[in-house]
């Protein structure tokens, strides 16, 4: 079935790849929204986004740099010289 999609998405030009979710933090803000929604939300216009959604949309658009930060491990390794 995977290949079928493949084939389907090669033969109309597009190309797929995988992103990190900083990469499409609008995308990320919208499907964090949604388990907490009870219902269906249909947003027709930017207007109509959340708020911190139309924020990240204009960081974007104004081509703020996005950064990944990975926490880093506390070490617990003491060294004591001789």
């Amino acid at each position: 079935m995977i290949q079928e999609i493949m084939k389907i998405v090669e033969d109309h030009g597009y190309h797929i790849s995988h992103c990190f979710r900083e990469a499409n933090k609008p995308a990320d803000k919208l499907a964090s929204l949604s388990h907490g929604a009870e219902e269906i939300h249909v947003f027709n216009s930017f207007s109509s986004l959340p708020k911190q959604v139309r924020g990240l949309i204009n960081m974007d658009r104004w081509e703020f740099p996005s950064f990944r930060m990975k926490p880093v491990k506390p070490s617990y390794l003491v060294y004591e010289p001789p």
